[in-house]
């Protein structure tokens, strides 16, 4: 069983519920097909915490109880917050959202990693009725941004360009070219002609400046800080002059921003 990793450093555990609550074995079921999705734009970005090894029990004191075991994992060893929510429709949304007064132990807002963590759900305290199967995930969240699909961490290491040593720290980089598809979505335009047109080719017959503009808006695109600024102008391209592509000694970089 594989956790799912989402958007913005979400990470969830999807299983199977049964009900009704008046049975007193609660069946679980692990999906298949699920897909890992580490993702971070720098290296000094933050990882997405992992959470496995879920499992749930129904006590059979009539208590209508359900115990919810978890692991946590953070490799930055940040706090994160922890939620559980429920589908009713094979997954295609985790819309019923058990109320907080009805769970108790490891859940809610600021949770180190760690093993076995704990839920307790007084399920059959819940407004609404629970009698039928239902699929549960438990989500942690540490406020990481992840990075795009395909990147890959490059290790920065040192090296001798022949008159001194020089540090390139490590960083993540795309492990494909930028297709023209990916081009125009940002840009708007494919560049390309005359070798070769296909959404899934590289982009090619590019200026510095359009490389420039696509970095800029690909990162406001993903909600990142863009790097780049043009002048007093900021880091928007579209508060840019005109004829901002005829001074390339006003673009200056921010090496500290996440876009």
């Amino acid at each position: 069983m594989r956790p799912v990793i989402l958007p913005f450093g979400l990470i969830a555990f999807a299983m199977l519920l049964s009900f009704p609550l008046l049975s007193e074995t609660l069946v679980l079921q692990s999906l298949e097909n699920q897909t890992t999705d580490t993702r971070s734009h720098i290296a000094n970005r933050n990882t997405a915490p992992i959470v496995s090894n879920v499992s749930a029990s129904q006590r059979t004191d009539g208590s209508k109880i359900v115990d919810v075991y978890y692991d946590l994992y953070d490799a930055d060893d940040e706090l994160c917050d922890i939620t559980f929510k429920l589908s009713a429709n094979g997954g295609a949304s985790f819309n019923i959202i058990p109320s907080p007064a009805n769970l108790s132990g490891d859940f809610g807002d600021d949770l180190s990693g760690g093993i076995s963590k704990h839920i307790v759900w007084n399920a059959g305290a819940e407004s609404y009725t629970l009698d039928a199967s239902y699929l549960y995930r438990v989500y942690a969240d540490d406020g990481s941004t992840p990075m795009p699909e395909n990147f890959v961490l490059l290790e920065g290491s040192t090296f001798n360009n022949g008159t001194s040593d020089v540090t390139i720290s490590s960083f993540y980089i795309d492990k494909y070219e930028t297709t023209q598809a990916g081009f125009q979505a940002v840009m708007g335009y494919n560049p390309s002609h005359w070798f070769g047109v296909e959404n899934n080719l590289p982009v090619y017959y590019l200026t510095w400046f359009a490389d420039v503009e696509y970095c800029n808006r690909r990162s406001i695109q993903e909600g990142l800080t863009p790097c780049y600024s043009y002048s007093s102008y900021g880091t928007n391209p579209d508060n840019w002059p005109a004829e901002w592509t005829a001074h390339h000694t006003y673009v200056s970089c921010n090496w500290s921003a996440d876009g």
